[in-house]
């Protein structure tokens, strides 16, 4: 096949036909087990509204509107890209396999973008609606929640966080209903976490956890870190902000000088967190 504009063109139909077929059967989208999804059109959406949960309460005279604190929560888009080039020596010895692989790659790419940004934020413990670490000290009404801890991850600690959460009421003092149903471990609490969720019997009596929470290996975790979340709720522990989806373009402005076109993709996303009450941590250190 020669190398000219003519074909440049065909394959450039090709390869968008190609994308955008296997985008709509990307991999596994792995950050939708712990973050819920937000399309946008806005360069940055105020989430200031999380800092009240609504709960129902018996209608007895007027309506009683919830008070929003000063929290100002707001996640704003970044720009990501990424490229891939096909060479003249491609086109001349019908080495377009290879190109079919690229754009594979770059779809997967775009999937594998959207899971780091959003379990990255685990270890990272940024600032979330109320202007304190994700995972720390948080204060509901007149009561103070610590959603950090440093326990190792045995049964025991497992239970003692389920607890925890399922004991968080909202500003009224009434239970949130958190159901804690997910456990991110760091790759190296993998033996640990199958043995207390999975196995039948512990040192000769029945294991009261078993398939107690599902689990999940979260490679951007810490040796030793543990998580529990809360998946089960609309809004999930993390939210992934998305304001452009990936399309792929081509440039073919340079080909005859550097011998090359250039095909990419860019996206405008970001993450961020959604309610701590839906989430504990424990950097697993302790004693």
């Amino acid at each position: 096949m020669d190398f000219d504009l003519t074909n440049v063109q065909k394959l450039t139909k090709g390869i968008k036909k190609l994308f955008n077929t296997g985008m709509k059967k990307t991999p596994k989208k792995e950050y939708l087990d712990i973050a819920s999804e937000v399309n946008t059109k806005s360069h940055t959406v105020d989430y200031t509204w999380l800092g009240e949960l609504p709960s129902m309460r018996e209608w007895i005279d007027d309506r009683v509107f919830k008070v929003l604190k000063d929290y100002v929560y707001t996640i704003s888009k970044k720009d990501w890209e990424a490229t891939i080039t096909v060479k003249r020596d491609d086109f001349l010895f019908d080495n377009l396999g290879i190109v079919k692989i690229k754009i594979k790659q770059l779809i997967h790419s775009i999937t594998n973008h959207y899971n780091k940004l959003v379990f990255s934020l685990i270890p990272l413990n940024g600032i979330c609606f109320d202007g304190q670490p994700f995972f720390g000290t948080h204060t509901l009404g007149a009561t103070d929640y610590d959603n950090l801890t440093d326990a190792p991850l045995s049964e025991e600690a497992l239970f003692a966080a389920i607890a925890f959460m399922q004991s968080i009421n909202d500003a009224e003092g009434e239970p949130l209903g958190i159901e804690p149903s997910l456990l991110c471990i760091a790759p190296d609490l993998l033996k640990t976490a199958k043995t207390i969720l999975g196995s039948k019997v512990i040192e000769g009596s029945d294991n009261i956890a078993l398939n107690l929470v599902k689990l999940k290996v979260v490679r951007q975790m810490a040796a030793g870190t543990w998580c529990l979340l809360d998946t089960t709720q609309p809004l999930k522990p993390f939210i992934l902000q998305i304001t452009k989806e990936g399309k792929i373009e081509e440039d073919a402005s340079d080909m005859f000088k550097t011998k090359k076109v250039h095909y990419g993709v860019d996206t405008m996303d970001n993450a961020g967190y959604g309610f701590w009450q839906m989430a504990y941590f424990s950097s697993g250190d302790g004693v």
